[in-house]
């Protein structure tokens, strides 16, 4: 779930910089994308225990079949923007990075 929770912080946090539509993060978008239905934190608690385990064996495959690909698009990304300073404020669309 790490994963999930990563790129969904990421894909919020790439607004930060200049380049939010760069290719480098399509990887991310469409698995963010992909996963945006599956509860996390506090809200797994408010799901009924079979349907959440259903939602995680879907959640753990696509997990298992895209993290390579996730996992180097954040190398990617690290390598093109070394400097670029991500502002951990509350952005205008009240997102909180």
């Amino acid at each position: 779930m790490q994963l999930v929770e990563g790129a969904r912080k990421i894909n919020h946090l790439r607004f930060a910089i200049d380049e939010p539509e760069h290719e480098v993060f399509k990887s991310i978008v469409a698995f963010e994308d992909d996963t945006e239905d599956f509860p996390l934190g506090d809200l797994r608690a408010e799901c009924e225990p079979n349907y959440l385990k259903r939602l995680d064996e879907k959640m753990n495959k696509l997990i298992e079949d895209d993290k390579a690909d996730v996992l180097a698009a954040c190398e990617e990304i690290l390598r093109l923007f070394p400097d670029k300073p991500i502002d951990q404020t509350e952005r205008e669309d009240g997102i909180s990075s």
